[in-house]
């Protein structure tokens, strides 16, 4: 299978789950705080029932919507992060010869300068200052 179709098919996967949860939850909410007053309003004013459930209908379908992006989006920036992280550990590997991971004494003088900013770039030691 494909890198790119497997990780849509886990993605997608995430999506249908988080789903679920949250419009089960919702469903459960909804019955307790709300089922009894529906129930009435079924009852004896069904103009107005049918009003809030459509109501209700879109509400949930825009909040559900909303909080499952956001979910989403959290789980993709920190899975971004820690692929980031992990492939600049091993595109800079840090040094065995000094306690402070820096492969040279030019990194240290860059990053000790006021003009480091991230991400640091390593420069060659005729470049440095």
């Amino acid at each position: 299978m494909k890198p790119d179709l497997k990780a849509s098919l886990q993605r997608y996967a995430l999506e249908l789950v988080l789903y679920a949860v949250l419009v089960t939850v919702y469903y459960f909410l909804v019955l307790h705080f709300l089922g009894h007053g529906l129930e009435n309003l079924y009852r004896h004013q069904r103009k107005l029932y049918a009003g809030l459930a459509l109501g209700l209908i879109v509400g949930q379908g825009l909040v559900l919507e909303i909080l499952t992006r956001f979910l989403l989006s959290w789980i993709s920036a920190r899975e971004e992060a820690e692929g980031f992280f992990q492939s600049l550990a091993s595109t800079y590997p840090q040094s065995t010869s000094s306690g402070s991971g820096l492969s040279s004494g030019c990194s240290e003088a860059f990053l000790e300068s006021e003009e480091a900013s991230w991400p640091v770039r390593p420069c060659s030691p005729p470049a440095c200052r």
